[in-house]
Parts: C-alpha cells; structure tokens; sequence
C-alpha cells in the first residue's frame, strides 16, 4: 500500500501535543505500507527532512509563501481572523508547490491529512480515498471561547463556532474517512460508522515505572504556554486556586514545564518555578505530588493526562481537561470544576501523597490497555481499510 502522509507542521523534532500525535500516527501507517510524508516546511527544513528520513520511505518539504506586508490596524486585525478562518491555508503555497502534490496524488493508494488545515493548504476540497484526522473541534473550540469572553470578542468567537460548525459537519460527505479523538468527538460529528476513534496514545516505557513516596510538596503542570487554553490553564489556577492551596500548604511549589513566549504576560509568582520547555520531563514529573490540568478551553483529548497516567503521576483536572478520556473520577483522576474543589484536591495529594498510589496504579493500568500507540495500531488500520473501500473520487 502506498500511503500519502500529510501534515501542516514540521513534527521534528516533536515538541508538543500535535506533533507528537503526526509522528506517531506517522510511524503506525509506515506498518501499513510505503509512506510519503509532506509537510510545511520552515526557513530551514534542513534538521527536519534528516530526522524524518529515518522514519518515512519518502520527505516532501513544501515551502511557504512570504505573505505580503500589512500596515494600519485594519489590515493586521484582518490577518490575525484569517489564520483561523476556514480554507483559509490554502493561500499559503507556490502555485507550482500545488502542482506538484497533485501530481503525487494518483501515485498513492489513499491520502491521510493530519486536520483539516492539512486540505486547506493544500486546496484539496473532496477526495474519496482520504483520511481526514480531526484531531481538535474547531467550532467547539470557539464555542468555549465565547463562554469566557464578553462583548465583542464574544460575538467574534460565536460567530466561528458557526462558520467551522458548518465547515466541520460537512467534511464526511467530501472525504472517505474521518478520524476523530475520542467516543464523544464521534456522537458530536454525527456517529456515523465512517468516523473512527483514533486516540491520543503516548510510548509504553521500557520498564513499568515504580511507585515512589513523594517527599517535597510539588504540583506540576506541562505543556507549551503558546498555547492559549495551556496559558489561560495556568493563570486561572494562579489567581484562582493557588491561595486556597497556600493557606493550607504553605510551602507548596507549582513546577510549570513549558516555554512562555515573549509577548506574553509573565507567569511568575511566589511558589511558581517556571523551567521552560525540558527535554525528558520524565525525572521532574517523578517529583510531583500530581499533576494539576486546569483547563477552562481547548478541545480535543490531553496528551498530558496520557503522559501522567504512563509515569505513574496522579492527575487533578477539571472536566474540560479531561474530556475525551475514558478515566473515571476517584479511580484514575481526580475531577475538579470550582477553584473550591481544585484546592481541595491540590491539598489533599500534597499533605497525603501516598493515598495517590491506588489510583496511580489504575490510571497505569487503563494506559496500557487503551493509551499506547502500539494498543492503538489496529485503529489506524481498520480507519485505513475503510478508507479503501470508498470509491475514488478526487476533485
């Protein structure tokens, strides 16, 4: 089988939740059959197309296109909608950069796009033998959004969780298959036997993590501060959760593992200690009491949690942050939607680490039984020879 691979970042060297899902998914199709991979390229797709190589049979860099200068507010504010406005990437690529990925296409058996933003740059409106990975809800996304903001960023947001609504709930009469994260991503697009359930996975480690006694007093959060529902996540549990756990825990710590960008407003506060982006978290998580998702936005299922569960580390979050998983409260995780009952929960695992065993253990236990890639390869294969079976249709 020759499979076409296509995804809208560079995913090497992976450094957060969607690259390491296209590599993943990347090196589960590469045991299905011949893979091509293209990707976006950045300035310097040097490092990337070396890395890729050993994994894929094929490497397609496709370059961008420089957008044109913008001046004035107006036109900067209408950039910015832009980005997230439906089709809108595909007026980012060379006419003859096109040209050439539509050459490539009837030499493959079937395309799999890694998010709809993979067809929108590409200008691929319809194909029969295609994948489409829709890993995050848009229009669930800005619905969200709109729940936190106020007047007209409100409306904004509510008026694109109308526009990709539409664009969202349409995709499966223009493409043969769709892969979505989780049970409940299904029943939202419609359930019907064509959608299939690919989960956010993480590596099975060489040996069984061990459960260790906790002796400092540390809550983690991980995850890149780009991010908006990441941001949002740590900021709401600094203004709003973090005192209650002070008053009780005075000498608490939040660990954050991420990289904050320059122009965002600094995290820093007493008891916070901000590392940055780390390359193996694996040692640092080992030291946390639990790691806290507080999430309010944000779709899609949390690698995060997957990670968590994979070290042995027990997990606070609130429902939007596990949505999508199939772990139960009190038996996993810990469920939390108030800054109330966040703390409670944030006390609790510091003052009484070692009442956190039980669930870590059954939080380990769920992952190796729904959560590796490797329990998650038939998923991708059975998705694929769905796929196969549709008619070829391309326009």
């Amino acid at each position: 089988m020759k499979i076409l691979y296509i995804v809208p970042t560079t995913p090497f060297p992976p450094t957060y939740g969607a690259q390491l899902r296209e590599l993943a998914i990347g090196r589960l199709l590469r045991k299905c059959g011949k893979v091509t991979l293209v990707f976006m390229a950045d300035d310097d797709p040097a490092q990337a197309l070396e890395l890729a190589r050993a994994d894929f049979d094929d490497v397609v860099a496709l370059a961008r296109v420089e957008s044109p200068a913008r001046h004035g507010i107006a036109p900067r504010l209408a950039g910015a909608a832009k980005k997230l406005w439906p089709g809108y990437f595909g007026q980012t690529l060379h006419p003859d950069q096109l040209a050439r990925f539509r050459r490539a296409l009837p030499r493959h058996d079937v395309a799999w796009y890694h998010t709809l933003m993979a067809t929108d740059w590409l200008g691929v409106r319809s194909m029969r033998r295609a994948v489409v990975d829709m890993d995050d809800l848009m229009h669930c996304k800005f619905a969200m959004d709109a729940a936190l903001e106020r007047g007209r960023r409100r409306l904004r947001a509510r008026w694109w969780a109308v526009k990709w609504r539409r664009r969202e709930m349409t995709v499966l009469r223009k493409f043969g298959v769709i892969c979505a994260c989780s049970d409940a991503d299904k029943r939202i697009l419609g359930g019907h036997d064509r959608i299939h359930v690919v989960p956010n996975g993480f590596d099975l480690p060489e040996r069984e993590p061990v459960w260790q006694p906790r002796t400092a007093r540390r809550l983690g959060f991980i995850g890149p501060l780009c991010y908006e529902p990441n941001y949002d996540a740590v900021a709401w549990f600094r203004d709003a959760i973090w005192p209650l756990v002070v008053r009780d825990v005075p000498d608490a710590r939040l660990r954050v593992v991420g990289k904050l960008p320059e122009d965002r407003p600094p995290l820093d506060h007493p008891g916070f200690d901000l590392l940055g982006y780390v390359n193996d978290p694996a040692g640092e998580i080992a030291t946390w009491s639990a790691m806290v998702v507080p999430l309010r936005i944000g779709v899609g299922t949390r690698i995060k949690i997957i990670e968590a569960f994979s070290r042995k580390c027990p997990v606070i979050s609130t429902s939007i942050g596990a949505y999508g998983n199939e772990a139960e409260h009190g038996r996993h995780l810990l469920l939390a939607d108030r800054p109330d009952e966040f703390a409670r929960a944030c006390v609790r695992l510091l003052q009484r680490p070692d009442s956190a065993a039980p669930m870590a253990e059954e939080a380990w236990r769920l992952f190796v039984s729904r959560y590796t890639w490797d329990s998650i390869g038939g998923r991708v294969e059975a998705a694929l020879d769905d796929c196969l079976r549709q008619p070829l249709c391309c326009r």
